[in-house]
């Protein structure tokens, strides 16, 4: 009898173990999108799975402009990543970058690339300076331009917005209806457009 108790036992602990990982796996792994349409023209869907979070930027005006989001309710100081289709190299790209909004530089208003020289900080964290942003797929047919690229949501990059489940934050959204940007260091990009703010659940 005692050892039929002990089996059982065993069995409802390892029933038990085995039902707490799979239930931390569901809950690690769940799912948050949601779509901002920022006018008729451009609009921006986040996803939230796991450690990741994936950016989706359209833009559907038959033309090949650059498309951002800023993660500030201004457009800098800002951790911002930018989308574009290169129609030179028929490329599309996305890329980390950040605005600090000095004045003094010389692509102000332009954000610079996290990987720029300049924003180098001499004997800093290792995880500062990388470009945490990878393209996942993209496409330009019938006049729209969807470009998705994801990052971690903890990049430990100073230049790096730190997201976490369960929070709230202001962004900002623009773009340029028909030009793109340049991956060159310190260029002057082309103005933005059109832009909007909006608030994000991080969920």
């Amino acid at each position: 009898m005692k050892h039929t108790k002990s089996k059982t036992y065993n069995f409802l602990i390892t029933t038990l173990f085995v039902a707490t990982i799979l239930f931390s796996t569901l809950i690690s792994t769940k799912s948050h999108a949601a779509l901002w349409r920022m006018d008729d023209n451009f609009s921006i869907e986040y996803t939230v799975t796991s450690n990741k979070i994936r950016f989706t930027f359209q833009l559907q005006n038959n033309k090949n402009g650059w498309m951002s989001v800023a993660f500030h309710e201004f457009e800098f100081p800002a951790d911002t990543i930018v989308a574009w289709y290169d129609t030179e190299t028929n490329t599309p790209r996305c890329l980390d970058y950040y605005n600090p909004g000095i004045p003094t530089i010389a692509n102000f208003p332009s954000p610079m690339q996290d990987t720029n020289p300049i924003m180098k900080i001499e004997g800093g964290n290792p995880s500062n300076n990388i470009n945490n942003v990878q393209l996942v797929e993209a496409t330009n047919e019938n006049g729209i331009v969807s470009i998705t690229c994801e990052r971690n949501l903890v990049t430990n990059d100073i230049f790096d917005a730190q997201f976490r489940r369960g929070m709230q934050l202001n962004v900002y959204g623009a773009y340029n209806d028909s030009l793109g940007f340049n991956d060159t260091y310190n260029w002057q990009q082309p103005f933005r457009t059109a832009f909007g703010t909006t608030r994000w659940f991080i969920n």
